[in-house]
């Protein structure tokens, strides 16, 4: 975006000092990302400006939750559910349940006047929601509650089919949050009086077994908000880049690069004297060598057919924000991939708890393997399809998603690199060997041109683009860990900060209006998808659980496959500019 406004000097008649380029460069990469991208109040109906309100409150005291997870563990006593897989601090199950039961209800609202299909998911996921609390054990509660609670399903159903596709009405979340609300109380209040006769906790094992259920449903936003760090450090450094450009003096571009390439070159002979033989060692080399020369090949082929289908150049300060809008549906791509796996290991422990003695007794007959190849499998089919639709897009003029969609498939397929090799070989996709071999690549190029003289004033810049964009990705993990090491829980501070990162800047398909999804239908939709991905990892946070509710695996996923995807194709852009001598934008 540009910030000159009418009747003021154009941008090329104002030479930016270093205080305005990186003013300018904050606003551009997060001021105006936050700007065009948060929910805006745009003839919204009577009631929903509230519901965003407590929608809003929910997501930050769930994100306060995981913050402070580990003094609240710290502070007071630790409630073990029965199956003593889970702890969680005294006081806080019924704060959780409150924070599920109002973010299925706003959830329920918004399906509500959704086309059919996605009322019928989202009408089920209530009544199992419900039914998880006040259905089962009908043996130890008896008939009466579960009577009650089937009744309260029966009556959300019906409302929901009579209210379907009506306007929306602010009472409708009224309604659906008493008839949760009840039914999951009705169900607690038995189930905490056969606690107490039976001397153990129930209601937390209830609901862990909820919160596993509904992680699924999160996974997507956790993948999208693992880009998020990706999005801003690609953002900052482009866009100042682009500004700093612009800055008078012929002698700074070099010395800025001399203090980079002193760092980087510094900090890449730290990590080679520190690089483990096993983990790193050539068996890391060479797939990184590969995935590197696949990245310039695949991105370097469409920049190619770019400049024959289209005269705009790619954008460059506009690839994080076209990752923001396809980050969502790519996540939930990849979780869809991996659901097979997570099928087949559920079904696995099922059959082998109706016979655990002769489980143990017959050979191995995990599936988890070969489901584990199937996954790899069809991921490589994905990368494939991305790179054929990149291709299109690029005929089409769309040069800068396809340049995006070609990084992503690099990724993708180097997450799958040990099917092609049929599993006989330990190879995996190791990204910091990539961006150590992409740094000694650019400190030769710097070298090859400073050599021949012709490293110009704009090739300066590009270099130091190209080094910042390495030493920021060595670096990348600087939220979350500080923050693990804080709360005592590594990757909460990922996710926490791509969840809050992704709601301001990559809200904004719901401002928009249609017939089959109206604007309150987008704007409850938005809320519940981050509110519930913040309440799972606060619960995660709480209870420490290593059995399934890890979501900074599926953040770190997001990170490895989205981020450095645009990481990829950022480098090559500035890369063509760096060999071409022309200037950043």
């Amino acid at each position: 975006m540009s910030d000159v406004r009418p009747g003021d000097p154009t941008a090329d008649q104002v030479r930016p000092t270093w205080q305005r380029a990186i003013v300018h460069s904050v606003d551009r990469s997060i001021g105006a990302r936050i700007r065009d991208g948060r929910l805006r109040d745009v003839d919204w109906p009577r009631g929903l400006r509230a519901l965003v309100g407590l929608g809003a409150g929910l997501i930050v005291l769930a994100c306060l939750i995981a913050l402070t997870s580990g003094w609240l563990r710290a502070g007071g006593e630790l409630i073990v559910a029965s199956d003593l897989e889970s702890s969680m601090p005294a006081g806080m199950h019924s704060v959780m349940v409150v924070l599920l039961v109002l973010t299925v209800s706003i959830g329920q609202t918004a399906g509500m006047h959704a086309p059919w299909w996605l009322t019928v998911i989202s009408t089920t996921i209530c009544a199992v929601f419900i039914g998880l609390y006040g259905l089962i054990g009908v043996a130890l509660t008896g008939p009466l509650v579960p009577g009650l609670v089937a009744v309260l399903i029966v009556g959300l159903i019906c409302f929901t089919v009579v209210r379907h596709r009506r306007r929306f009405a602010w009472w409708e979340f009224v309604v659906v949050l008493s008839v949760i609300g009840v039914g999951v109380a009705l169900g607690m209040g038995t189930w905490a009086a056969r606690s107490r006769q039976f001397g153990a906790e129930l209601i937390p094992q209830l609901t862990h077994g909820t919160v596993q259920n509904l992680m699924v449903l999160a996974m997507p936003a956790a993948v999208a908000a693992g880009t998020a760090v990706a999005e801003l450090s690609v953002g900052l450094t482009v866009a100042a880049a682009a500004q700093i450009e612009r800055i008078p003096g012929w002698r700074w571009p070099y010395v800025l690069l001399a203090v980079l390439a002193a760092v980087r070159l510094g900090e890449v002979g730290w990590r080679i004297l520190r690089l483990d033989p096993v983990h790193s060692g050539w068996l890391a080399v060479l797939p990184a060598t590969v995935i590197l020369v696949l990245l310039g090949v695949v991105i370097g082929g469409l920049l190619r057919i770019a400049e024959r289908f289209t005269a705009a150049p790619v954008t460059i300060s506009d690839l994080p924000e076209d990752l923001g809008r396809v980050a969502l549906p790519f996540g939930a791509v990849i979780v869809a991939a991996g659901l097979p796996l997570i099928v087949a290991g559920t079904i696995y422990a099922i059959v082998i708890g109706f016979d655990p003695v002769g489980a143990a007794t017959r050979p191995t007959s995990d599936p988890i393997t070969p489901i584990t190849e199937l996954i790899d499998v069809i991921r490589l089919g994905l990368a494939a399809a991305l790179v054929v639709f990149a291709m299109r897009l690029v005929r089409r003029g769309r040069a800068m998603r396809a340049v995006l969609f070609g990084g992503i498939a690099v990724t993708v397929a180097a997450t799958s690199m040990r099917v092609v090799v049929a599993q006989r070989w330990a190879i995996w996709f190791d990204p910091d060997t990539v961006n150590l071999l992409a740094s000694a690549a650019v400190l030769l190029g710097i070298g090859w041109y400073a050599v021949r003289r012709r490293l110009t004033q704009r090739r300066a810049v590009a270099a130091s683009t190209l080094l910042m964009l390495c030493l920021l990705f060595s670096l990348r993990q600087f939220l979350g860990d500080p923050v693990g090491e804080l709360v005592g829980y590594s990757g909460v501070g990922l996710v926490v900060f791509g969840l809050l990162w992704d709601l301001m800047t990559s809200s904004a398909w719901g401002n928009g209006d249609s017939r089959r999804f109206p604007r309150p239908t987008r704007v409850l939709l938005v809320l519940t998808n981050t509110a519930l991905l913040a309440v799972v990892v606060a619960y995660a946070s709480l209870v420490r659980d290593a059995g399934g509710l890890s979501l900074d695996d599926f953040a770190e996923l997001g990170d490895l496959v989205l981020g450095v995807g645009l990481l990829a194709a950022v480098f090559a852009v500035v890369t063509q500019a760096f060999v071409r001598d022309r200037p950043l934008d």
